[in-house]
């Protein structure tokens, strides 16, 4: 590793096809908005150390003499490690060790390396967690771009917030076996089930929901569409609604996402969204129709027996005649029409129709006010038995 380490000194001076040297583009690459007259510092040297701990090396020498992780902008620089900072806390979740420097002319001595040891006696508060070279920080947040797995009973989910905070003292269970995984969500940390919430908007978490401002768009996570231009929705869950009810469940109402059941103020006129009809008081939106059970059906919610408006004007007698008017012209059609009609043509034909009914009743033996029980009844008076009757 020492004479990997070596390789890159010699070919500092090497230039790349776009004429930057492989040092300024390893500096622009790892420390991009800093100042390009400080030293871009290394971020991990834990396994190094760790190694060259277990070999027995003076790191002094190690980090001065062989060593340079960090880089300087300048080709007329070279990084110096100053200070390597130590943190052997039991509590720490981040680097053990840190290093420090100054950039400095290539023909200058580097001057000698101290060690110091800086998260002694460092206690967090209960919100928080210890990450070299940080400091104490919240909870929620990462630590050197990873989330590290904290002790199940520590964690407990804070439902006044979708991040998760702990709940006793420091991290004085450490060894307990049941460890919650955490993500990167952006700027935070994020169990898995938090995280099925949020995404990732140019390094900041925040809820799918809300739509992330890129490069002067406005996009929507993955399965996320935009409605108006302040809401992304789930698509999943829109078109499942839309499949119910045979319209959206949200519109845009002036750049705004509207609920299908809250009227639009436009023009300083109240209006609902296609396929929804305003109730009387102007305070609420009913769904016009709604699919049945045969599928592709429409049935009408007004005048159905049900009050869906708050103010029952979706069942009062207008909306009745409105909503079954083809019903109730039809109906009064048949009796205007249909029935005069059918008088009509009985009255037309009487000459006909009389003599079939005068021959019915000649023909039917109730007519004449008897039976065969009745007959049956004289004759048991006379004596006569019936089956001597001819």
């Amino acid at each position: 590793m020492v004479l990997g380490m070596s390789l890159i000194i010699v070919s500092t001076g090497i230039m790349q096809l776009n004429g930057l040297s492989q040092n300024q583009a390893e500096y622009l690459k790892n420390c991009p908005s800093q100042n390009r007259s400080l030293p871009c510092l290394p971020g991990t040297i834990d396994r190094f150390i760790s190694s060259q701990i277990r070999l027995g090396s003076d790191l002094q020498r190690t980090l001065s003499k062989v060593y340079i992780p960090g880089v300087c902008y300048s080709v007329k620089h070279k990084f110096c490690p100053t200070l390597l900072r130590r943190c052997t806390h039991t509590d720490n979740y981040g680097h053990n060790y840190t290093l420090d420097g100054v950039c400095t002319g290539k023909r200058r001595q580097c001057p000698l390396l101290d060690t110091v040891e800086t998260c002694e006696g460092t206690y967090c508060d209960p919100d928080q967690y210890l990450c070299h070279p940080q400091g104490c920080i919240p909870i929620e947040a990462h630590c050197n771009g990873r989330c590290p797995p904290l002790p199940s009973s520590l964690i407990q989910t804070n439902h006044t917030s979708n991040y998760s905070t702990l709940a006793n003292n420091q991290f004085k269970e450490r060894e307990e076996p049941s460890l919650v995984e955490r993500i990167v969500c952006g700027d935070s940390c994020l169990t898995r089930d938090e995280a099925k919430d949020f995404y990732d908007c140019e390094g900041v978490c925040q809820l799918k929901s809300e739509p992330c401002d890129s490069s002067g768009e406005t996009l929507c996570p993955q399965h996320f569409t935009l409605c108006g231009t302040d809401t992304c929705l789930n698509r999943f869950a829109e078109l499942e609604l839309e499949a119910e009810t045979g319209y959206p469940g949200h519109f845009s109402c002036a750049g705004v996402c509207t609920l299908a059941s809250t009227p639009c103020e436009e023009n300083s006129t109240l209006h609902c969204q296609p396929g929804y009809w305003l109730c009387e008081d102007q305070s609420q939106c009913i769904l016009l129709q709604e699919i049945g059970k045969l599928g592709s059906r429409l049935f009408t919610q007004l005048c159905d027996g049900v009050a869906q408006c708050q103010d029952g004007s979706d069942e009062s007698y207008h909306q009745c005649f409105l909503a079954y008017k083809f019903e109730i012209l039809l109906i009064t059609a048949l009796v205007l029409l249909v029935v005069p009609l059918a008088a009509f043509i009985l009255y037309c034909n009487r000459s006909r129709l009389l003599p079939m009914l005068n021959r019915r009743r000649a023909i039917d033996p109730a007519e004449n006010g008897k039976s065969y029980r009745s007959n049956e009844d004289e004759m048991h008076l006379r004596g006569v038995a019936p089956e001597d009757v001819d």
